[in-house]
């Protein structure tokens, strides 16, 4: 027997809580029974839950920016791949970008802007590189904050990745291992509607 998601159309298997397409919670599986306390009033607190955006729905801001949902191993390192090939453009475009004396003598460019407590000694282009860098940074961040959602975790757990030894071992977590099966507090399984 299937049921067809409200929020998206599609034709779903019946007894699923979300919609392995959109996310979107499924009607009977929320609470059976409202409490005595809040008889008679609409239950405001599903209406608050965040709802997920099937991945083709996704902008590219939310597809890179986003600190909410699941994201499997595949599109993990897809994703990481891109920013790391962005990361080697960044520094390339950097290097044919800043004058010959600068690279030449960087040292006494970094110097002088300590002595002057102002990075425009630097140039206005290496403002522009540093702000690119820290997106791409946010960007590596809030992958590894969905990738450890799909693994269970909070986005916390990136935290290890501070500590000697134990870095290696999240690092092999999050490219390797395999996300819970099924929902969990994060949304809904990102492998579910893939067939996997």
């Amino acid at each position: 027997m299937s049921e067809i998601c409200p929020k998206c159309g599609r034709e779903i298997d019946s007894g699923s809580r979300f919609c392995p397409y959109c996310g979107a919670l499924l009607e009977g599986s929320g609470p059976s029974q409202p409490s005595r306390k809040h008889a008679g009033k609409a239950p405001d607190f599903w209406k608050s839950l965040p709802t997920y955006q099937a991945e083709e729905e996704q902008s590219l801001g939310d597809k890179f920016f986003s600190f909410r949902g699941r994201m499997n191993r595949k599109k993990f390192v897809l994703r990481n791949l891109i920013l790391y090939l962005l990361n080697i453009l960044l520094a390339a475009a950097e290097l044919l970008a800043e004058p010959a004396s600068v690279l030449s003598d960087s040292d006494a460019a970094l110097r002088m802007a300590a002595e002057t407590g102002t990075v425009s000694s630097l140039g206005g282009q290496s403002l522009f590189f540093i702000a690119v860098g820290v997106a791409l940074s946010l960007a590596d961040l809030t992958l590894g904050i969905r990738r450890s959602h799909d693994l269970g975790k909070s986005g916390w757990y990136l935290l290890w990745m501070l500590v000697p030894f134990a870095n290696l071992y999240v690092l092999i977590k999050l490219w390797c291992f395999r996300g819970t099966a099924g929902p969990n507090r994060f949304g809904p399984d990102p492998l579910a509607g893939a067939g996997a």
